[in-house]
């Protein structure tokens, strides 16, 4: 088994278990008082990407089937490509600390690649329409030449 980080939860239900970046006294990058700047410059960091969600509190099975407004980047759905990455990276990381269950995170993803798509088509569009006029004006500066 990895080596696990060997400090407490804040809330005292037992050991930390991060298992990556551990310092040489086994202490995670969060617990590790000498790596504190570390830690508080990664959480400036994480807050201005992720448009500083607030934490929100764990239902009693400690996983959200949706969470509130408040809780997802922007406190707004997503209105572009890059909303849509803020929002892929946001539920990567639900998924990977169990903050959002399985089924939450598909169900995001699959919204998430359609409006992409959307996004992909309404560009494409307005490309054949600039297109399209370009064609129109070269093919009369021709006959009128």
């Amino acid at each position: 088994m990895a080596e696990r980080c060997r400090a407490s939860k804040r809330d005292g239900s037992g050991q930390c278990n991060v298992a990556w970046g551990l310092s040489p006294e086994g202490l995670c990058l969060m617990h590790d008082p000498l790596r504190r700047h570390v830690a508080d410059a990664a959480r400036r960091a994480g807050a201005r990407t992720t448009g500083a969600v607030p934490p929100v509190p764990f239902p009693s099975n400690g996983k959200w089937r949706v969470v509130p407004p408040h809780a997802v980047p922007g406190r707004r759905p997503p209105k572009t490509l890059e909303d849509c990455v803020r929002w892929a990276s946001w539920c990567a990381f639900a998924a990977a600390t169990g903050l959002l269950d399985g089924t939450s995170v598909r169900e995001v993803n699959r919204s998430l690649a359609t409006l992409k798509d959307s996004f992909h088509k309404r560009d494409l569009v307005a490309e054949v329409r600039r297109l399209r006029a370009l064609v129109t004006r070269y093919e009369q500066e021709r006959a009128r030449e």
